[in-house]
């Protein structure tokens, strides 16, 4: 009958973190898990289909690629873009549109208390470079584990990468600044130094820091931290650099 390939099932839209790298797309929107290009594309003829990415997605927020039938996205920055996927047989062609929307890393970024002693209050200071522009109502909140650093009555000591803000909110497990001033973008290195964070009151390595950036509704730029390393006596600052 010389059937050409149709979309079956539509690719859902994707979310994604720059810093998970590469992503295999589930395709399967009805909450199975399948990443075969042939659940999304049919023939009628059952003619063998190959599997194309066709240009004109915005490679600065995601590239992808077709390996082995098997949808490939990866983010390269904060934004959102269309992506388009051909299947094309011996009779003809079709293709499936979808969006992928990817928060950027806010890298390099680190995160350095003041003294390594558990238990001990003091100073953080937090350095990172925004993956894209942010500025007055804007938020970069420091999030610490479960019984981990206290931010119950953390403070902001000082704010400096072309920025100013308050101290707006904060719990036991994290730290909220609002920009009410100034603009920083990619590249540029911003500084928060907290004050009266307490240390956890074990030795030994913490858990991960997660740091944000937020417009108020959407993440606009994540980064996980390795946790430090804290000891029952003073030992040399050392900085959690990714």
């Amino acid at each position: 009958s010389n059937s050409s390939p149709v979309v079956e099932n539509l690719i859902p839209n994707q979310s994604i973190q720059e810093q998970d790298g590469p992503q295999t797309v589930d395709l399967n929107s009805g909450g199975g898990v399948n990443t075969n290009l042939n659940y999304t594309f049919t023939d009628g003829d059952g003619d063998s289909m190959t599997f194309s990415i066709v240009p004109g997605h915005d490679t600065s927020v995601v590239t992808a690629q077709v390996v082995k039938e098997e949808l490939i996205i990866t983010g390269q920055g904060t934004g959102t873009t269309s992506v388009t996927v051909q299947a094309q047989s011996i009779d003809g062609s079709a293709t499936d549109t979808f969006n992928v929307s990817v928060i950027g890393t806010l890298a390099p970024a680190s995160v350095t208390p003041s003294s390594l002693v558990a238990g001990v209050t003091n100073h953080y200071t937090v350095v990172f470079q925004p993956a894209t522009v942010i500025n007055d109502g804007d938020f970069i909140i420091l999030t610490s584990a479960a019984n981990s650093q206290n931010h119950t009555s953390s403070t902001l000591v000082s704010l400096s990468g072309g920025l100013s803000g308050t101290r707006s909110a904060g719990s036991a497990t994290h730290t909220v600044i609002w920009l009410n001033g100034g603009s920083a973008g990619p590249g540029d290195t911003v500084t928060v130094v907290l004050g009266n964070i307490v240390n956890p009151g074990a030795s030994g390595q913490a858990p991960d820091y997660t740091l944000r950036t937020t417009d108020g509704g959407s993440t606009t730029g994540i980064i996980t931290i390795p946790g430090t390393v804290y000891g029952s006596t003073s030992i040399p600052t050392v900085v959690n650099l990714i």
